[in-house]
């Protein structure tokens, strides 16, 4: 066995002594301005470096190392006949095709071979590198990348599938999705479906000059495309995160006359919040791709850390009531160049819906992003030398397209505007508009005394009207006012509101008013505390006279600021009106400038329950100026 060693190793030197004559003769003569050659053929090999197959890889490894593991680096007991039959020796760089007891393969040479008792020959190998397989690559060399393996490992409910469309990227198919998914689910109550594509790249690029390693890159791409359509009829609450699929790719690249492989697991997943007030639908789609890794020049490292987006559909929403959802696409991948270079790279590329439809709010705004993160780290064994690397890029969220004001054209006609009625002297109205139901708002006499009124309410307008002893309680169902909650101190609903553009040509604006509730005299001072603003520019100047409080149940009634409130459980003089308990015609008044539009928005809604209705009555001409 050392007869035949020595002969190898001879042959070995004396192929070596050849390369490195070529080599000078070649620089000797070409002139210093020549570009370094690049094809591969001209590549300095080391002559004991070879790849080793999956039988010969059970021969040498399985179960061979001294700790009874098949650790292929360390310390290997392998019997004699395997050591000649693979022409081991002292400085062999083998590349270890990846196998069930070693997934990831290896790349390895062989430190000292040394005889033992019996028919075993012991072996002591380490980590192997570029340099140990090139001695000199004649330039930059990018060999081309082949995908080997994909796998793609389903989760229960996931189906794989083909893929059918390619990726584009600047208008130019530039890769093709390996596999295809798609997912059905209901998720408490929000039906969920995600369909698309998944695809991996790799590259590697590297240049050695006289066995030191000059420059070396590489990066792992991930690249997907995803259809979400997310919907559901009712008020809902979900957040929702899971796995869709183990993700399991090989990459082989030919450096030299040698394969190696960068090999890529992990996990494609999906993350999902939702919340709604009622029914909407949201389908957008995104491809996403993040383009991660690590580059070695100039004797320093540098990350890579890329991600990109591209977005259809982001303003494809149906809206009935107020929603909020994000939806994530989250490819979580591992490439490893064997024990050289880790890259750990996680990218969410999302979008997200932000709607409120409230009679005080109306805004809908779609956006969409990427949220990246990436570990990479190369080891001491990459250069050769007593030299490693680190590096983190820390998770930060970047909204790449946005799009505001989708709703104005998907909000029901309210089909009614009080303007003309409710313009007084002084003032031009424009842009009038009633938000809520139809139901909860018209004319009536009643609610203010001797005055004709147009009345806004959280239940039924005709349950307004009457003796007392009519019960005016509907829970129509309809989303609350945020900004009524904040004022009221408890969440709201059934809210309804006015909202105009005024021109005043005073310079003090005027708006009359009374508000109305059957929640008097049983609920006050509890937590079902109906309220009612009018917002003037965006202050509320409803409030009990000479002071700053909102005015509502628990702010006039039949103990507080009596001096404002109307008994009527048993039907008052003058009034027409089923509710128990109401304030008397009370006035706003603000500053204003004349020919300056002012915005008024008035509303009113319950809080606490979504029954026992109130009412605001705006005056007749009770909007003007002096």
């Amino acid at each position: 066995m050392k007869f035949f060693q020595s002969i190898i190793s001879l042959l070995g030197l004396l192929g070596l002594f050849f390369a490195e004559l070529l080599g000078s003769i070649g620089s000797a003569v070409g002139s210093s301005s020549v570009t370094p050659p690049t094809n591969p053929e001209e590549i300095v090999v080391n002559p004991l470096a070879r790849a080793v197959d999956e039988e010969e890889a059970r021969e040498l490894f399985e179960n061979a190392n001294v700790d009874g593991s098949s650790n292929p680096y360390g310390s290997l007991e392998v019997s004699d006949q395997n050591v000649e039959e693979s022409l081991l020796e002292v400085g062999s760089v083998l590349s270890v095709a990846p196998t069930d007891f070693l997934p990831e393969g290896a790349l390895l040479k062989i430190i000292s071979i040394s005889d033992q008792a019996g028919d075993t020959t012991l072996i002591v190998t380490g980590p192997a590198t570029l340099t140990d397989i090139v001695e000199d690559s004649g330039g930059y060399q990018l060999p081309t990348p082949e995908l080997v393996s994909f796998d793609l490992i389903p989760e229960p409910g996931v189906s794989i599938t083909e893929p059918t469309v390619d990726y584009f990227s600047d208008g130019e198919v530039t890769a093709t999705y390996q596999k295809g998914f798609e997912l059905d689910e209901n998720v408490d109550g929000v039906d969920i479906h995600v369909a698309g594509n998944i695809g991996i790249e790799a590259a590697l690029g590297y240049e050695i000059k006289k066995f030191k390693l000059e420059s070396f890159d590489v990066t792992a791409t991930p690249f997907i495309e995803s259809e979400f359509r997310i919907g559901t009829g009712q008020e809902v609450t979900v957040g929702w995160n899971r796995t869709l699929a183990e993700v399991e790719a090989t990459h082989l690249f030919t450096v030299g006359h040698i394969p190696v492989r960068l090999i890529t697991t992990g996990t494609l997943d999906l993350n999902l919040s939702a919340g709604a007030a009622g029914e909407f639908s949201y389908s957008p789609k995104v491809e996403v791709s993040h383009k991660a890794g690590l580059s070695y020049s100039d004797g320093s490292f540098t990350g890579i850390n890329e991600p990109d987006l591209d977005v259809d559909g982001l303003g494809d929403i149906n809206l009935k009531a107020s929603a909020e959802a994000k939806a994530e696409i989250v490819p979580n991948l591992t490439s490893k160049f064997y024990g050289l270079v880790g890259i750990y790279a996680e990218v969410a590329g999302w979008v997200k819906l932000d709607a409120t439809l409230t009679p005080l709010t109306v805004k809908c705004t779609a956006s969409a992003g990427v949220t990246p993160e990436v570990g990479l780290e190369a080891s001491v064994d990459l250069l050769g030398i007593d030299v490693s690397w680190e590096h983190a890029f820390l998770e930060e969220e970047f909204e790449l397209f946005k799009l505001d004001d989708l709703c104005a054209d998907k909000l029901p006609d309210p089909g009614v505007d009080p303007t003309p009625d409710l313009a007084g002297n002084g003032v031009v109205l424009q842009e009038g508009n009633a938000t809520g139901s139809p139901e909860q708002w018209g004319f009536l006499d009643g609610l203010v005394e001797n005055k004709p009124a147009w009345v806004l309410s959280t239940g039924n307008i005709n349950d307004a009207v009457g003796l007392p002893g009519h019960f005016a309680s509907t829970n129509l169902g309809n989303p609350g006012s945020d900004a009524l909650s904040e004022l009221s101190g408890g969440l709201t609903w059934d809210a309804a509101s006015y909202q105009v553009t005024v021109v005043p040509t005073g310079t003090t604006l005027f708006i009359e008013y009374a508000f109305a509730s059957e929640e008097y005299p049983e609920y006050v001072n509890s937590n079902y505390n109906d309220v009612m603003a009018i917002f003037v520019n965006g202050q509320n100047c409803a409030v009990v006279p000479e002071t700053d409080e909102p005015i509502s149940v628990n702010t006039v009634n039949h103990l507080t600021n009596t001096e404002y409130y109307i008994d009527n459980q048993f039907g008052a003089v003058g009034y027409n009106t089923a509710f128990d308990g109401l304030t008397k015609d009370l006035r706003c008044a603000v500053p204003v400038t004349p020919g300056v539009p002012v915005d008024v928005h008035i509303a009113i809604a319950d809080t606490g329950d979504a029954v026992y209705d109130s009412a605001i009555a705006l005056v007749e001409g009770g909007i003007y100026s002096e």
